[in-house]
């Protein structure tokens, strides 16, 4: 593993490894906090996402 998922700040990461077509070796690091906040920041971004509001009587 990297140093950098070694952080003990970092709550969840996961790693992939693969091989492209048999050839190209490639490996993905991936946060999944950050992951998971730069899709909502996304999706925030596109609309898709909308605030709950309450209407109290």
């Amino acid at each position: 593993m990297p140093n950098s998922f070694r952080n003990k700040t970092l709550k969840i990461a996961i790693q992939f490894k693969g091989t492209e077509f048999g050839r190209k070796k490639w490996t993905m690091n991936v946060i999944l906090e950050r992951f998971a906040e730069e899709i909502l920041l996304l999706l925030d971004e596109q609309g898709a996402i909308s605030c709950y509001e309450t209407n109290v009587s």
